[in-house]
């Protein structure tokens, strides 16, 4: 059983871990395992969490009273927000046991459960991971003669060589779209508690409210390494992309009054300390003494415009071939006149307007997030129609669009078959009891074309 090892750290003895919901797979890391659901075969990520519920003398910490179903249950509603196609979703909290395996002339022990947080499992890494420098191979032997022939040609016309111009771009803008696009929809549900899901049958974008009295929630810690990756379930360009780690999360009592008129938003803004908590008193004192200006202060009251300037920080380092590591280059960028750098990088007009956007909005003014969404799918619109890398593009709102498609008129066309070939053959019960065995055969032969023609045809139009 090499697969299943000691779950923490400390436990040096191998063991076999045992949960009635999720298969054990294989551990990723000390404490971190990817498991399968038994029901649907889902991968997930499942991480120890034993030591951070109990206390050094063994005694259960107030988070396992928080937690407990029997308790506060707090879980539940967590999982309820932390629930959307563009986050990390907590998934579930289950306790498993570790049998020991027995040694010589001693019985098998159990160990005393442990405790599993079961998140999605993001199977493609994080934006982090490819913040790479650029490889640039050596140039072959006919590529440095023509560089010679190129450089002998500028200075017989008195001119000095500049070689060969290349756009000054990193990622593809196409993945670029997919992160702003993606984050946002994240954003807007922690913001507004407002998501956005395609529905195939009409091939439209439709906004569904979770709540009336949604209070905001800020995430706070919008870099590179918690943006994640899966890899594409079909034939999209690209698999989901998600929002995790919600150790900095913040969630306000302030009533956004976007969900519904009926509840009446807050008055001011949202306000958090950029780490940790603080009273909000002093955050108003901090945010009316200091001066509102481009980049903002780390003294600044953490907003939903910082949301918003995170993650043009992020859509800048995207846009700018890195020399340094991912964290490095995103503060890099963040100390340098944003309007410049999009000035000299030779992306689309539509990528550089939405950057901008999400630079330049006052703190005491920000655009619902909601609205910022839409204007962005607007953008990557103009995108996809006129940029040819935007046209190759396979969406994965398209993807589930046709299996949705394909499914429902499977189900339709095997309904309609079923209904039809039994009709025809009530019909013709009577007369195949009372017909001769040839005349019995006609009719049964005839009643088998119909049916092959039927499906050809239902094949065709489906099509």
């Amino acid at each position: 059983m090499d697969r299943y090892r000691g779950l923490r750290s400390e436990d040096q003895d191998q063991g076999v871990v045992t949960s009635n919901k999720y298969d054990f797979v294989s551990q990723l890391a000390p404490g971190v395992w990817k498991v399968y659901r038994k029901q649907d075969k889902v991968e997930f990520i499942a991480r120890d969490a034993t030591d951070e519920l109990h206390l050094p003398n063994g005694q259960k910490s107030p988070i396992v009273f928080l937690l407990d179903p029997k308790m506060y249950n707090i879980g539940a509603p967590i999982m309820t927000i932390l629930n959307h196609e563009n986050l990390v979703n907590f998934v579930d909290w289950i306790q498993t046991y570790i049998s020991c395996p027995a040694r010589v002339g001693v019985r098998m022990q159990q160990k005393p459960p442990s405790h599993f947080l079961v998140w999605d499992f993001c199977d493609a890494g994080t934006l982090e991971n490819l913040f790479l420098p650029r490889y640039r191979p050596e140039l072959t032997d006919d590529e440095k003669e023509e560089r010679e022939l190129q450089i002998e040609e500028a200075k017989a016309e008195g001119r000095e060589y500049e070689g060969p111009k290349e756009k000054n771009v990193f990622l593809p803008e196409s993945l670029c779209w997919h992160v702003v696009c993606s984050i946002l929809k994240a954003l807007m549900w922690l913001h507004h508690g407002i998501r956005d899901q395609y529905n195939a049958d009409t091939g439209m974008s439709e906004q569904h409210r979770a709540d009336v009295d949604w209070q905001t929630i800020l995430h706070r810690d919008i870099m590179p390494s918690n943006i994640f990756f899966c890899h594409p379930r079909a034939t999209e360009t690209y698999g989901m992309c998600k929002l995790g780690n919600f150790g900095k999360a913040f969630v306000s009592g302030h009533v956004n009054g976007v969900s519904d008129n009926r509840v009446p938003a807050s008055a001011g803004m949202v306000r958090a300390g950029r780490d940790g908590h603080a009273p909000l008193d002093q955050l108003r004192c901090l945010d009316n003494g200091i001066p509102r200006y481009q980049p903002p202060t780390r003294h600044r009251p953490y907003t939903i415009s910082s949301e918003y300037r995170a993650l043009a920080d992020v859509m800048l380092a995207m846009m700018q071939q890195p020399v340094r590591s991912a964290d490095e280059h995103v503060a890099w960028v963040r100390d340098r006149d944003f309007l410049k750098q999009l000035r000299d990088t030779d992306y689309s007009n539509q990528l550089k307007d939405m950057v901008y956007d999400l630079m330049s909005f006052d703190d005491g003014q920000p655009m619902p997030t909601a609205r910022l969404y839409e204007k962005a799918r607007h953008q990557f619109a103009g995108f996809r129609k006129h940029d040819k890398e935007g046209q190759a593009m396979a969406m994965i709102e398209s993807v589930l669009s046709a299996q949705s498609f394909q499914e429902a008129r499977k189900k339709e066309h095997n309904l309609m078959l079923n209904s039809l070939t039994g009709r025809v053959l009530e019909k013709q019960d009577a007369k195949v009891d009372e017909s001769p065995n040839e005349e019995r055969k006609g009719i049964l032969d005839e009643i088998a074309a119909f049916v092959d023609r039927f499906e050809k045809q239902y094949e065709e139009v489906s099509e």
